[in-house]
């Protein structure tokens, strides 16, 4: 799946979760976005995701969008012994 914003592109990650708590629940997914993108135009295209899913699905008021930068195999390297 892509999606291109007007600043840069982006497509899917590996996957996503849904967090249920007892009054609403919380879409958690992993975008991957140029590698060479700034801090804050990496955001800026997690915060237009949230904001397409928020108008897509009814109640949902918010959602963890992570970023990755594509290409990058060792992205979570620091994190890999404990999954």
């Amino acid at each position: 799946m892509k999606w291109s914003p007007a600043t840069a592109s982006a497509s899917a990650g590996e996957s996503a979760r849904r967090r249920w708590w007892p009054t609403a629940s919380t879409p958690e997914t992993d975008l991957e976005v140029d590698a060479d993108l700034t801090v804050s135009q990496a955001h800026a295209i997690a915060a237009k995701a949230e904001h397409r899913l928020i108008h897509r699905i009814p109640r949902l008021t918010r959602a963890t969008i992570h970023t990755d930068p594509s290409g990058s195999s060792n992205a979570h390297q620091e994190l890999a012994h404990h999954r």
